[in-house]
């Protein structure tokens, strides 16, 4: 009942204008009318949406990691370089040759041999390679005496060398005796009478 109501319903019965029943049929409406419901509203409570990376930040993150891959891969391989050592690669020398012609019938050096000969002598001590001494014959005459001067000439090649500080252990000496003339006529027969030196690899 409200206030107003309230005050009206003192007054009648002051005044004695309404009897009981009359007061219950004026007042019990007042009295009992509940009240109107009111409707309570629970608070939302909003969940929090999960943020999604852009493109942008997804292709940063990418990048970052690749590098970061890349930097270990090289980390990794030059510690592994530098523990390695690696073999000297060894200096490869191609063989030289030079011939030596010499007169019939001798094994004396001629003057004409002399400047192959000081080329000869420079090269090897430059090296430790081997050098192959061989001398040769014309197919004139005996044999026999064609082998002997053979190896004669390849001697007189190797004493001359030896002189001059190259070491007999590095020569490799021989006479193969006669050879065919390479071309017809004495120029054939000239080369053929010769002593060819070839200074090789290192054995």
């Amino acid at each position: 009942m409200d206030t107003q109501n309230r005050n009206i319903a003192l007054f009648a019965l002051s005044l004695g204008a309404v009897d009981l029943v009359a007061l219950n049929v004026l007042v019990a409406p007042l009295v009992f009318t509940a009240p109107a419901a009111v409707a309570i509203q629970a608070p939302v409570v909003e969940e929090p949406v999960a943020e999604v990376p852009s493109r942008t930040a997804l292709l940063k993150d990418m990048t970052s990691r690749t590098a970061a891959v890349v930097e270990e891969k090289e980390a990794v391989a030059a510690r592994v370089a530098a523990k390695v050592e690696l073999a000297p690669v060894p200096q490869v020398v191609q063989p030289q040759s030079w011939s030596l012609l010499f007169a019939t019938g001798s094994s004396l050096l001629s003057p004409d041999a002399s400047a192959a000969l000081q080329e000869i002598a420079v090269a090897a001590r430059t090296g430790s390679e081997q050098l192959k001494i061989t001398g040769s014959a014309d197919p004139r005459g005996i044999e026999a005496r064609n082998f002997q001067l053979s190896e004669q000439r390849a001697r007189a090649v190797a004493r001359w060398l030896a002189k001059r500080g190259i070491s007999e252990e590095r020569m490799s000496i021989e006479g193969i005796g006669e050879i065919s003339p390479e071309t017809p006529g004495e120029q054939g027969y000239r080369r053929a009478r010769r002593v060819e030196v070839t200074l090789g690899r290192s054995p």
